[in-house]
C-alpha cells in the first residue's frame, strides 16, 4: 500500500447529517489506464480523455458524514502491477467535494463551499461599495443605530460578504449579545464558511462563542433559504420620543391610568423599545403585579432581547422572575397581552382615608361589618401590607381568619400573603388560611 499524501481543506465543521439535497463529489484521476473507483463498496465509472490522461466522475447520490474511497490504478512504470489508494472523507452539507489522484500518488481532498442563493443570483460585495457601508456604519452615533444598519445589511440579499468583512461591520457594535444576533444573522450570507469560525474572536464570552457554534453545526440551508436568521431589524423609539411618552406617563393620576397608558404604549405594534427603555417605563408602577404584567407586554417590542433578563432586577420575588422566564422562554412572535383585568393597588392617600375610617368605628362588630364590606368591594385592591394593617384593627382570630380569605381577591402580590400567617396564633388557622389559598379560583 503506497503511502499517501493527503491535502486537506475546509474540514474544520463539525459533520451535518441527513442532508434534503446532496452534496457533490467530483473525482479526478491522473494516470495512463482505466481506474477503478469504489465508494462505500459502490463502483463508479469514470470518463477517461486519452490526450491529457485524465479519468473523471461526478458522484451526486452520497448522503453527507464519512464515506470510503478505494482507487485502483494500474502503475505507469509496470503494466503488469496496479497500485491501491484507500483513504476517508467527510462529506458535509453545503460543501463540495473534490477528490484529485495525481500521476505522482499523492492524494488532493478539497473542499469547497456551494453559493448559498437566497432566491436570488447573489454576488460578494464589491471591495469600494463595503468600504462605503463600513463608513455609513462607522457614521452612526450610538451602538443600536450601528447594529440596525448592520442587521439591515446582512438581511439585503443582494450581496454576500466575506468572513473578513463581517467581522469588520459587526466590531463597529460594542454589545455581545448584539454582535451574537448579527454573527448568526450573517452566517447565511457569507460566501466564505468554512472560515467563519473566525467571527467568535469578537466574543470574549466562551457562552457566546458555544452559543455561535451550535447555531453553525444545526444551521441548514438545503433549499437555498431555509434557517435564515431572521432577527429583528427594527430601530428603538428615539430618545425625543421616548423621553416625550415617558414624561406624559408619568405626570397622569392615578396608578391606574399610568398603567393603562403604560399598557396601550407597549401594545401599540409601531412602537420598540430598547430593555433600558422598557425598564424605566415599568419602574413608574410601585405593584409587583403590574411590573410584571407589563414586562410581558412589553417584552413584543423588544429590539435587544439579549439585555432583557436586566428587567428581572425589577422584582423582589424570585416567583415573578422565574414566571416572566417562563413567558420570555415560550414567547411566540405575535403575541400581544391586552390584560383586561387591571389590578392596581389603593394609592396611600386613599388607603390611609380608609384606614382612619375604619378606626373610627368604636364597637368590634362595627369595625368587622366595615372590613367586610371593603374587601367584598371588587374596586378595592391592595398590597399584603395593606390588607394586613386593616386586618389587624380586630383581635378575634376567627374573624381575622375570615377577613383574610375575604381579602386574598382583593391582593395584587400574592406571592406575600403568608406574612398574613403572623396574624394568626394558632396553627389550625394557619393551616385553614394554606388549604384555602391553594383551592382558590379567580
Amino acid at each position: 500500500m503506497k503511502k499517501l499524501s493527503i491535502l486537506m481543506i475546509g474540514l474544520l465543521a463539525i459533520v451535518s447529517v441527513n442532508a434534503q439535497r446532496k452534496s457533490s463529489v467530483m473525482l479526478t484521476v491522473i494516470g495512463n489506464t482505466n481506474p477503478q473507483v469504489l465508494i462505500d463498496g459502490t463502483s463508479y465509472n469514470l470518463s477517461s480523455t486519452a490526450s491529457t490522461g485524465r479519468s473523471v466522475a461526478t458522484v451526486s447520490d452520497l448522503a453527507t458524514g464519512q464515506h470510503t474511497l478505494v482507487i485502483t490504478r494500474g502503475s505507469q512504470y509496470n503494466n503488469n502491477r496496479t497500485d491501491d489508494f484507500t483513504t476517508t472523507f467527510n462529506l458535509r452539507n453545503r460543501f463540495d467535494m473534490h477528490i484529485n489522484l495525481n500521476a505522482d500518488g499523492s492524494l488532493e481532498l478539497v473542499e469547497t463551499a456551494r453559493m448559498r442563493n437566497a432566491g436570488g443570483n447573489q454576488a460578494r460585495i464589491s471591495n469600494s461599495d463595503f468600504n462605503t457601508l463600513w463608513q455609513n456604519v462607522r457614521a452612526q452615533r450610538t451602538g443600536e443605530l450601528r447594529r440596525v444598519a448592520v442587521s439591515n445589511a446582512f438581511t439585503n440579499r443582494a450581496n454576500t460578504f466575506t468572513t473578513s468583512q463581517v467581522v469588520q461591520l459587526i466590531q463597529l457594535v460594542p454589545s455581545e449579545g448584539a454582535r451574537l444576533q448579527l454573527a448568526k444573522q450573517s452566517y447565511a450570507y457569507v460566501s466564505d464558511p468554512v472560515n467563519f469560525s473566525r467571527v467568535e474572536t469578537l466574543f470574549a464570552d466562551q457562552t457566546n462563542r458555544d452559543d455561535l457554534d451550535l447555531y453553525v453545526t444545526n444551521y441548514n440551508n438545503t433549499d437555498g433559504n431555509a434557517n435564515v436568521y431572521t432577527g429583528a431589524v427594527y430601530a428603538a423609539m428615539t430618545d425625543a420620543n421616548f423621553n416625550n411618552l415617558y414624561q406624559n406617563i408619568r405626570q397622569l393620576w392615578p396608578a391606574t391610568a399610568r398603567y393603562n397608558s403604560l399598557a396601550e404604549a407597549f401594545n401599540n405594534g409601531n412602537n420598540y423599545f430598547t430593555t433600558t427603555q422598557a425598564t424605566q417605563l415599568i419602574k413608574l408602577q410601585s405593584s409587583e403585579a403590574t411590573r410584571l404584567a407589563l414586562a410581558k407586554m412589553a417584552y413584543r417590542g423588544i429590539i435587544d432581547t439579549y439585555n432583557y433578563s436586566q428587567v428581572y432586577n425589577l422584582f423582589n420575588y424570585q416567583s415573578s422572575k422565574d414566571e416572566l422566564a417562563a413567558y420570555v422562554a415560550n414567547y411566540k412572535p405575535g403575541t400581544v397581552i391586552t390584560n383586561t383585568t387591571i389590578r392596581v393597588a389603593m394609592s396611600e392617600y386613599d388607603f390611609n382615608a380608609m384606614l382612619q375610617d375604619v378606626r373610627s368605628r368604636f364597637l368590634p362588630f362595627e369595625k368587622m361589618n366595615t372590613l367586610t364590606g371593603i374587601f367584598n368591594n371588587t374596586s378595592n385592591y391592595f398590597t399584603t401590607a395593606q390588607a394586613k394593617q386593616l386586618i389587624e384593627l380586630v383581635s378575634s382570630e376567627s374573624n381575622r381568619l375570615q377577613l383574610a380569605k375575604s381579602a386574598y381577591r382583593n391582593v395584587v402580590d400574592r406571592s406575600n400573603y403568608r406574612t398574613m400567617y403572623d396574624l394568626l396564633n394558632s396553627q389550625s388557622s394557619r393551616s385553614e388560611l394554606d388549604a384555602y389559598i391553594a383551592a382558590y379560583r379567580d
